[in-house]
């Protein structure tokens, strides 16, 4: 078979690849019309490129060019009088909807995304983080040092939790805990919605100090009087005495060969110890957690369901 025959309705296949080396603009052209705030103009109403580039202070010929490239991929449609509008896609854009995903797009398109992932072939080349390569530290140093950037992660990472949180729910049932720590938790997003979907649990966030200072949405309401907010380093400990503990988008930082008690099997295993404080106290039946099953599920990492 040549290159240039195709199965049925199929482009040849060298068309294909000129398609997905050309597809490297689409992040970046997603992350500058979210951090505009486009969608959000264009919830309210229809609007013009032009009257678009006059309220983001842009240049409207190049914004056109923009807005024509997403409407390509159905990111905003374009009416017969030239009139830009909202659609499924670029609805998930608007900093209101429930499953944003604008933390998302700001981030992975912002310099300290994109100038690491240009630089790949690093990581390929000597097995170490390209992160590190550009900036001569790692990632989570690097946040600790930007705030301005680390608030934009932080922001991301509560929008993966809102985009990803209805299939958590779906999938697992967490009404028969007590108490959850969400070791890593961010700004609480996950947590806020696990308890919400459960009025008889109770929650812990547990991350660095500049991260929950963001978690306003469980210091409030009805959560103030059901979750604590804490600040700490995991690689030092975690909270005490709860009879489960959640770790999402945390372990795949991390490997075992990053120094002494830093690996993931360590912090799950502080997780475990954590865990024991209710094997000693909860003596109700069916739900007595002892030291070999903690270390079962926090060092064994047994599979319960796939999802």
């Amino acid at each position: 078979m040549s290159e240039q025959s195709t199965q049925s309705g199929e482009l040849p296949a060298p068309t294909q690849m000129f398609q997905l080396i050309l597809s490297f603009m689409m992040p970046q052209a997603i992350h500058v019309a979210a951090k505009l705030g486009i969608a959000d103009i264009l919830a309210r109403t229809p609007v013009t490129a032009d009257e678009l580039a006059a309220t983001t202070s842009s240049h409207a010929p190049s914004l056109r060019r923009l807005l024509k490239f997403r409407t390509s991929v159905g990111v905003f449609s374009e009416d017969a009088a030239g009139k830009y509008q909202q659609t499924p896609l670029s609805n998930a854009l608007r900093r209101d909807h429930p499953q944003s995903v604008r933390g998302m797009a700001i981030a992975f398109g912002s310099p300290f995304f994109w100038r690491a992932c240009g630089e790949l072939s690093a990581t390929v080349a000597t097995g170490q983080p390209a992160f590190n390569h550009v900036f001569g530290m790692s990632f989570f140093e690097y946040l600790a040092a930007h705030p301005d950037d680390a608030a934009v992660f932080n922001a991301a990472m509560t929008s993966v939790s809102s985009v990803e949180l209805p299939a958590i729910i779906a999938a697992y049932d967490f009404s028969g805990f007590h108490r959850i720590v969400d070791v890593g938790g961010g700004e609480g997003a996950l947590l806020h919605g696990i308890l919400s979907a459960n009025p008889k649990l109770r929650g812990v966030l547990f991350d660095l100090p500049p991260v929950v200072a963001g978690a306003a949405a469980l210091r409030s309401g009805s959560m103030a009087g059901r979750c604590q907010v804490v600040s700490g380093d995991f690689f030092q400990t975690v909270p005490e005495g709860a009879d489960a503990y959640l770790m999402r988008v945390v372990i795949h930082d991390w490997n075992d060969l990053s120094g002494p008690g830093s690996g993931p099997a360590k912090r799950s295993g502080r997780c475990a110890r954590g865990a024991e404080s209710v094997a000693r106290s909860d003596r109700q039946p069916g739900r007595d957690l002892t030291r070999s099953t903690a270390k079962g599920y926090a060092f064994g990492f047994r599979l319960k369901t796939f999802t």
